[in-house]
Formats: C-alpha cells, structure tokens, sequence
C-alpha cells in the first residue's frame, strides 16, 4: 500500500481537504450537526492528511488538554469510505501517537473513541475509561494510553 502523510496546519490550503473528508465521514454519513464537526481547537490542533495515488484518504488531529497540558487529546480519526479496512485508520493514529511522543510534552493521550471502532484504538494500548456516553448521538467510550515516558 503506497500512502504519505503530512502535518497540516489550521491556516494552510490542504486544511480544506481536511474538512472535507470530515465532513463527508461526520456530517453526510453519521449525521453529525454540521455546526459541532468544527471547534476551538482546529486553529491548535496539529492535523494529519493522508494520501495515496488516488488522492486524499483519512485525517486524524492531537492538541494539547486546555485543562491539563500533560495530556494530548486525540481525535476526528476519519477515513473515507472507498478506502476503509484498508488499515488507513491504523496509520492516522499511529502517526499521531509517534508525534505526539515525539514532541516530549504530554504523559498520557485520551480520545472519546466512538464504541464502534474501539478496538481500534485498544490494539495500540489504549484502555476504556468508564461508561459508554453519546455524543452527537453516537456511542463514545473514554480511552486513554499512557505515555511510557517524555520522549526529548
């Protein structure tokens, strides 16, 4: 499988494609209301965009906990459709995971994993914290992985 990644930043032109592949996945697929799939910590957050040979594919972002700089917040992992069980969401998060290692400042990293793809996100060591909750009306579970140390 040919891809590349690339860190895209908020005021960049490839943030655009960003939105587009989470739109397609939240807003037209799973119905999320358009007005919650963009928030506050787009302009922080560090995003990724992958590609292959046919153009874009997943995206997937961290930004630092505004309520404990220590943790990073993972989170809007999304694949497009045609390119799904194709192990795409296993490299937005990996990579995600390795640079936010890489940038030595966070101790541990949590997401609000929708149910349905936990076990995505628990086959890279992340555990379930708690009870299922909703959020735009999917089912969420809490997960968090522990840093093993600060990387420098």
């Amino acid at each position: 499988m040919n891809y590349w990644t690339e860190i895209v930043s908020y005021d960049s032109k490839a943030f655009s494609q960003v939105m587009e592949i989470r739109e397609t996945v939240f807003v037209k697929e799973q119905k999320v209301p358009a007005d919650l799939e963009s928030d506050e910590f787009d302009a922080e957050a560090v995003h990724i965009l992958v590609r292959n040979k046919e153009g874009i594919v997943a995206t997937g972002r961290y930004f630092e906990d505004p309520d404990d700089r220590t943790v990073a917040r993972l989170g809007r992992v999304a694949v497009l459709k045609p390119f799904r069980g194709n192990g795409y969401g296993k490299i937005v998060t990996g990579e995600l995971i390795r640079l936010i290692s890489a940038s030595g400042k966070f101790r541990e990293i949590r997401i609000h994993s929708q149910s349905a793809v936990s076990d995505l996100y628990a086959g890279f060591g992340f555990i379930a914290k708690g009870v299922e909750f909703f959020e735009a009306g999917i089912p969420h579970i809490a997960m968090a992985l522990k840093l093993d140390k600060k990387s420098k």
